[in-house]
C-alpha cells in the first residue's frame, strides 16, 4: 500500500522530557584525515548539519530525509569544502563530510528498526581498515541525487538527538521515545562476493535485519 510522506521538520528542544525511553544510539568516530583546514571544515560541516536535526520530532508514519533537513548544501548556507568522493577518487568540495552523519544515523535507525526507504552506499571503500564503519553499513548523501530517507512505521512519536563531539573526535546519535521500544533488532554485515582488480580487492557486502521480534 502507498503512503503518503510527511517530513519531519519540528526540532523540540523544550519537549525532551516527554522522551524518556532510549531506544538505540550511535558513536561514529570522526577520521583525523586531510590538511588542518580540511579536518576543521569537516567539524565545522557537521556541527552544522547536527545543528539542523538534533531533536528533531518524529511522529508515527511521518519521514526523515536527510536532505530535506540539512538542505543544499552550499557556501551561501554556511558549509566549507570538506572530502568528497567523485567517480571513485577522494577530492574535495563544499559540504564534505556530511556523509559520516548519515552513515551514523543510518547505522542508529537500522537498529531501531524504523522503515528504511532509501540509502545508498558509496562507491569506493576509500578507508579500508580504517573505515569508521562495517562494510554494508555507509549512507553516501548528495543534495538531490542520493538521500537517507527513514519512516517511523510505529506507533510511538521519536525524538532524534545528533550531537558532534570534537573533543572525543566523535558523532553521536540516539533515538528516543515516549514508550519503550516494542522490538528488538540485530544487524549483520556478511561478505557476498570479493571481486579482484590488479592493485586492490574489494569486498561487496549486505546488510541484513536478522530479526523483529515481539511487540
Amino acid at each position: 500500500m502507498w503512503l503518503p510522506f510527511f517530513y519531519a521538520r519540528q526540532q523540540t528542544p523544550h519537549r525532551s522530557y516527554l522522551y524518556s525511553h532510549l531506544w538505540c544510539d550511535s558513536v561514529t568516530a570522526i577520521p583525523n584525515r586531510g590538511s588542518p583546514e580540511i579536518r576543521e571544515n569537516r567539524v565545522l560541516n557537521l556541527q552544522l548539519a547536527a545543528s539542523k536535526i538534533h531533536q528533531l520530532q518524529l511522529n508515527p508514519g511521518q519521514i526523515f530525509s536527510f536532505c530535506n533537513c540539512v538542505g543544499d548544501p552550499t557556501l551561501s548556507n554556511g558549509f566549507k569544502a570538506g572530502p568528497v568522493f567523485v567517480r571513485g577518487q577522494v577530492q574535495t568540495g563544499v559540504g564534505g563530510g556530511l556523509c559520516l552523519i548519515a552513515t551514523n544515523l543510518f547505522h542508529m535507525f537500522l537498529v531501531s528498526g524504523c522503515q528504511i526507504l532509501e540509502r545508498h552506499c558509496h562507491s569506493i571503500d576509500a578507508y579500508g581498515g580504517d573505515r569508521f564503519y562495517q562494510l554494508g553499513q555507509d549512507a553516501s548523501i548528495s543534495y538531490g541525487y542520493k538521500d537517507l530517507i527513514v519512516r517511523n512505521h510505529s506507533a510511538v512519536a521519536l525524538q532524534l538527538r545528533l550531537q558532534v563531539l570534537p573533543e572525543t573526535g566523535q558523532v553521536v546519535s540516539s533515538l528516543w521515545g515516549q514508550s519503550p521500544c516494542p522490538w528488538k533488532v540485530k544487524v549483520d554485515s556478511v561478505v557476498l562476493q570479493e571481486l579482484l582488480s590488479p592493485s586492490t580487492t574489494n569486498s561487496t557486502t549486505n546488510t541484513n535485519l536478522n530479526s523483529i521480534q515481539g511487540r
